[in-house]
């Protein structure tokens, strides 16, 4: 039995004013392979299965992530698979013409290869990142959440993460209602999106949009983690409704 699964994502670095990143990463000082519009790059390591999103003036990172799937109740990361094979190719879709890097990690016993597909585009430049499992064995494999994104630290938008205000689109439109938000005034240090998330910066004046473009089987969820004035982490899911409706609809129900 054979089981496909994908979910589409769309990531877009959108820049006002001048453009400069803090970062001290140099994606020079690496092997990668890359590709690159005027204003946003991505690059990929063939030795983990991590990808990065950069300036590519200076050549420095804004987010460095991984992709994850939950696969029978199970987090496995494309830096858990043995072998990590990167293929390029140029083409068009709905958007139109695109650049594309596909990352393949395969190998992991008894599990299905994780595919992750950074297909650029430009005028206006963004980025769209398909994941994609694909089960090559005799045997059943049930998916609750692939994920797209998974980042440890912060995003580097050339300021203070203090200065970073949140656009986060909700499960609903009331609950909770959309408005935004500084960093620090986050609920359980965590500001949730579901579908879309924008994160601008008023020093650098440099934003991050981050939206869905599918949600054909799956609920795209958006974490930012913060503590206090820094963030630590961000992640997006594509997962089922739990998580809401916990926190919504069934947030008084008995057990």
């Amino acid at each position: 039995m054979t089981i496909h699964s994908k979910e589409h994502f769309f990531l877009s670095a959108v820049l006002a004013g001048v453009f400069f990143v803090l970062c001290p990463l140099s994606l020079a000082e690496e092997s990668h392979d890359s590709l690159q519009a005027r204003t946003i790059g991505v690059a990929v390591d063939p030795s983990n299965g991590t990808y990065t999103i950069f300036d590519p003036a200076s050549k420095k990172a804004i987010v460095r992530a991984a992709v994850a799937a939950q696969i029978d109740h199970r987090w496995i990361k494309s830096s858990d698979y043995p072998h990590h094979s990167i293929q390029r190719e140029s083409g068009a879709d709905d958007l139109g013409a695109k650049d594309s890097i596909t990352i393949r990690n395969e190998g992991l016993a008894n599990q299905p290869d994780l595919i992750c597909s950074l297909h650029l585009h430009s005028v206006p430049d963004f980025v769209t990142i398909t994941v994609t499992l694909k089960n090559t064995g005799s045997r059943a494999t049930t998916v609750q959440a692939i994920r797209s994104l998974e980042a440890a630290g912060s995003l580097e938008l050339g300021g203070s993460d203090a200065d970073d205000r949140v656009l986060s689109d909700s499960f609903s439109e009331d609950r909770p209602a959309i408005m935004i938000h500084d960093l620090p005034d986050a609920t359980n240090a965590m500001h949730r999106a579901v579908g879309s998330q924008l994160i601008y910066n008023r020093s650098s004046k440099r934003n991050l949009f981050l939206g869905t473009l599918t949600s054909d089987k799956f609920l795209t969820i958006l974490r930012l983690h913060v503590d206090k004035n820094r963030i630590t982490s961000y992640e997006v899911d594509s997962t089922g409704t739990t998580e809401l409706e916990k926190e919504n609809s069934l947030q008084d129900s008995p057990s």
